[in-house]
């Protein structure tokens, strides 16, 4: 009987301490690179997030500059902040290691050249909560520069209040970034979706496609802003556009349509993902055609896709 009554006041003391102290809602994993001039402006809008149940995951993926000093600073200040510092590894890898750290319901991402909205991932958590959604998303983004402040756009999306999207709206409106959106941990864990390792173009595109086959659920606010600044030596922006990392891109691309097959769909449904698929691998295609290299083998892929 003492035995039984021993375990039984461990479990309570358990169950107090999961609950009081690693009630987490959300984890925000910030990948850092060679950005000191802007961080401070990224962990002090995090540092004032209305909400209050949240970690910071800041990893310095071998910068080489003041970096990891300012993360440090943050960190001894407040305990939501927890620093890693690292060989350099690449976003996808950062970003995948962020998340085994993980503790929240829900995990997010900030690039740290970029700052949120004071209540940024407390609009976000209450939108996932209130819809019990895999996934949940922003559509409003203020894009700018040191030269250009403050250029205002909408996703492209039909609408811009609160409520449940599937995933074939979720693509019509073109939200590849990982940034602009938290994602149900277990949610990430029950499919074993992953950032893409290697560096190649948007391989942001890859994790949300992703994200948009497998979720049941996907709801969307327009009640919070992102800001994100068009950096072009930023942690997401530098890579070079040759051919090798395109064919590894379009590759990825293809890889989605084997796995639409996969799912358990309608014919209909599976039909319209896949079209929407190929319409991103025509548009991946044209822009590494102005932009890139051109070469035979290209061509080959380019003029079926436009009947030039």
């Amino acid at each position: 009987m003492r035995k039984f009554i021993v375990i039984f006041i461990l479990l309570i003391g358990v169950f107090i301490y999961l609950f009081l102290f690693n009630n987490i809602k959300v984890s925000v994993i910030v990948p850092v690179y060679n950005t000191e001039e802007y961080l401070d402006d990224c962990l002090t809008s995090l540092k004032n997030q209305t909400l209050k149940d949240i970690e910071f995951i800041v990893i310095n993926d071998g910068s080489n500059d003041k970096s990891f000093q300012i993360m440090q600073k943050y960190a001894q200040n407040d305990k939501r902040f927890r620093i890693f510092n690292q060989d350099n590894q690449g976003v996808g890898k950062t970003r995948n290691f962020g998340m085994l750290q993980a503790k929240g319901e829900y995990i997010g991402f900030v690039d740290s050249d970029d700052y949120v909205a004071i209540n940024y991932f407390d609009e976000l958590y209450k939108v996932a909560k209130k819809y019990d959604s895999d996934v949940a998303v922003i559509v409003n983004t203020i894009k700018f520069s040191d030269e250009q402040k403050q250029n205002y756009y909408t996703f492209a999306l039909p609408y811009v209040q609160q409520r449940v999207i599937d995933s074939i709206d979720f693509m019509i409106g073109n939200l590849g970034q990982q940034w602009d959106k938290i994602y149900k941990k277990s949610f990430i864990e029950k499919y074993g979706i992953k950032s893409y390792e290697r560096r190649v173009w948007f391989e942001d595109e890859w994790f949300s496609s992703l994200v948009a086959l497998y979720a049941k659920k996907i709801a969307i606010t327009d009640k919070t802003i992102y800001f994100y600044r068009h950096n072009p030596t930023g942690i997401t922006q530098s890579i070079n556009l040759n051919e090798k990392k395109f064919w590894e891109g379009f590759l990825l691309y293809n890889r989605l349509l084997d796995i639409i097959q996969t799912l358990s769909l309608d014919k209909n449904k599976k039909i319209k993902l896949s079209k929407l698929v190929n319409n991103k691998i025509r548009w991946y295609i044209d822009t590494y055609w102005i932009f890139g290299e051109k070469t035979e083998e290209l061509d080959k892929y380019y003029n079926p896709f436009f009947n030039i």
